[in-house]
């Protein structure tokens, strides 16, 4: 068994102009073998005066490789992606808009699109209100906002010695402020604003690598059973660029008061649940208008095994403001083709050997007599 410890990427990197501000990050990491995407959530909530969300990815992505899922809420997307994918509408678009909250939020959602988001006309612009989503979750509402181009920006951060480099995501949050301080809002209820997005990230095939696995090639057999150590990081202050954190000192007082991490993977792959919140098969119900696109051949949602883990921050004097996810993964990599490597050579080496056993036994030992 080969164990390898594997940093796939640098920390992350979530602030807000307000550090009082509570954060919650949602991770959700669809791995096949050949290709990943990673969905990123940010809940901001208790605030009164947040003007800008920033997120530091540390991999360099392209402005147009990043998806804002605030699309899988709109309904002529999904009547569309259905048509293209050749989809039977066997419910309602209105109703797979539900199914995909309840995914994302872990429980029923009431939701409420654009323009009818009641009592809030007074406080914001229609234009605006075309682009929020209200979601009612047990206790919560959340604005979930679409990502337009007027209040999302994006800055690629070179490679330095202190830093890995990536891009700089900022979200121009004072267009939505009065959505959490409304007095309309209803009350008893805990509010926030929420963003999700996808963005393409390095492949289980590429993160679980490593060159020269099996050595001793004619006395081993050519398994790749390796156990991979996978490390998701958060806001550990030494992966921001210096400058950066010069620039933006409270980074490191920044309130993130739960962080949840999902992982999506074909059963194949063994992963360590002794840490894990919660365990289940993919539900085609609803995830059919959520997932990657590719991410399963056909509808064999019951191949894929959903992960979770939760780490829920002390909201006194000890808590910390950086959180770590030690995912660990095990795969038997094990191809066609190193079996008849392994074959050849042992064919060869048996060859060799006989040779030599005629050799000894038929000209030496006779000649030393």
């Amino acid at each position: 068994m080969k164990k390898v410890k594997k940093y796939v990427d640098d920390s992350f990197v979530f602030w807000t102009s307000c550090p009082e501000d509570e954060l919650n990050l949602h991770f959700n990491a669809w791995y096949s073998r050949k290709k990943c995407w990673l969905d990123i959530g940010v809940r901001v909530c208790n605030t009164k005066r947040t003007e800008y969300i920033k997120i530091f990815l540390p991999f360099k992505i392209e402005r147009q490789d990043i998806e804002d899922l605030y699309s899988r809420f709109d309904v002529n997307w999904i009547e569309d992606n259905m048509v293209k994918n050749c989809k039977e509408k066997a419910i309602e678009s209105k109703q797979l808009v539900k199914n995909t909250a309840c995914a994302i939020f872990n429980s029923n959602c009431e939701i409420t699109i654009g323009e009818t988001v009641s009592g809030l006309l007074d406080n914001i612009s229609q234009n605006t209100l075309k682009n929020i989503i209200k979601i009612k979750h047990g206790q919560r509402i959340d604005y979930f906002i679409k990502l337009e181009k007027n209040i999302f920006q994006f800055e690629k951060i070179e490679k330095t010695e202190e830093s890995s480099g990536g891009v700089l995501l900022t979200v121009d949050c004072k267009p939505f402020a009065q959505l959490i301080n409304s007095e309309q809002c209803e009350e008893g209820y805990h509010k926030g604003f929420y963003i999700r997005f996808r963005v393409p990230h390095i492949s289980l095939e590429k993160s679980t690598r490593k060159k020269g696995v099996y050595s001793g090639i004619i006395t081993e057999t050519p398994s790749r059973n390796t156990i991979i150590q996978y490390m998701q990081r958060v806001n550990e202050r030494r992966a921001l660029p210096y400058k950066l954190f010069e620039k933006y000192p409270y980074i490191e007082n920044q309130y993130i008061s739960k962080a949840m991490s999902m992982l999506a993977v074909n059963n194949k792959y063994e992963i360590s649940d002794t840490e894990c919140y919660k365990i289940r098969q993919l539900e085609y119900k609803l995830h059919d208008m959520y997932i990657p696109e590719g991410f399963i051949e056909g509808r064999h949602f019951d191949e894929v095994n959903v992960y979770q883990w939760k780490i829920v921050n002390k909201n006194d004097d000890s808590r910390t403001n950086s959180f770590v996810f030690n995912i660990k993964i095990q795969r038997d990599d094990t191809k066609l083709i190193d079996w008849i490597r392994y074959s050849v050579v042992g064919l060869i080496s048996g060859a060799v050997s006989a040779f030599l056993s005629w050799i000894i036994t038929e000209l030496i030992i006779p000649l030393c007599h």
